[in-house]
């Protein structure tokens, strides 16, 4: 049974989850999926899958540090705009606020 914390935050966390191409990677066809959680003013965004082609894949694991670092550098800088997806269309966008070492820190529009 869930508690009513989890109640509530369940679903905006489900709500918002974010779809990622990277045009620079077209060749690669890999898409990062993240989760997307806000309130207003702030919020935070995780990797959660990565794409690749009809493979699903773990972004990283805890003991993969030089992983979590590339990830990090690749789809978390600051500045890093993408396309904000809920219930298969168009939801606004989200935007990267800090850099790597706070990669989670974004501002959804």
């Amino acid at each position: 049974m869930l508690t009513d914390n989890c109640k509530k935050f369940l679903p905006a966390a489900l709500a918002l989850m974010l779809i990622v191409s990277l045009a620079a990677a077209e060749s690669r066809k890999t898409t990062m999926v993240f989760a997307v959680s806000a309130e207003p003013g702030a919020g935070s965004m995780d990797a959660v899958v990565m794409i690749d082609g009809k493979q699903l894949r773990v972004p990283f694991s805890d003991e993969q540090k030089d992983r979590q670092k590339r990830i990090a550098e690749e789809y978390f800088a600051a500045g890093r705009t993408y396309r904000l997806i809920f219930g298969g269309g168009e939801a606004g966008s989200v935007t990267v606020k800090s850099g790597a070492k706070d990669a989670t820190a974004c501002t959804p529009k």
